[in-house]
Formats: structure tokens, sequence, C-alpha cells
């Protein structure tokens, strides 16, 4: 039979999950306040797009001319992000 874990081994795990809690923890706000400044950001965006007389299709218009300037980026981490923010916001409309 194998014998329990001694006690200096727990509390090595223990403070190792705690750790790692506390890291997620913090990863999650930081998360939420980046989804938040690129939220206000695509918002932003949109005012820079020249205004279509087709009012329904106004939302999408805006999103294709976004996605296009970033296609023509050269980083492929922030388009995903920027990307994945603007299928969000259409799905939601």
């Amino acid at each position: 039979m194998q014998e329990p874990p001694s006690r200096d081994e727990l509390l090595v795990e223990l403070a190792r999950e705690r750790s790692i809690r506390r890291t997620v923890r913090v990863l999650k706000a930081k998360r939420s306040r980046i989804k938040d400044d690129l939220n206000q950001l695509v918002t932003h965006l949109s005012l820079l797009v020249p205004r279509s007389k087709e009012h329904g299709s106004l939302r999408q218009s805006n999103s294709e001319i976004i996605l296009e300037a970033l296609s023509r980026l050269e980083d492929d981490a922030f388009t995903q992000f920027l990307t994945q923010i603007i299928s969000q916001d259409n799905n939601n409309i």
C-alpha cells in the first residue's frame, strides 16, 4: 500500500493551488478589462467609417471595413481579438 503524502508535500501543493487560483482571478479581471477596452475601440473605429445610406446594413458595412483594415495589419493575435469582438457585436444586433 502507498503511504499518504507527507505534511510538507501537502503544504507545497496547497500553496501551489492557492497561487494558481489567485492568478486565475487576476487573469479573469484583466481579460474582462481588455474586452471592455476592445469593445470601446471597435465602437470608436466605427465612427471613422463613412456612413452608408442603408441603415439596415450600416453596422455590417462598418464591420466589413474594419475587418478589411485588420486584415492588412501584421499582428495576427490583435486581429483575431478584434475579429472575435466584432463578430460577437454583430451577433447581438
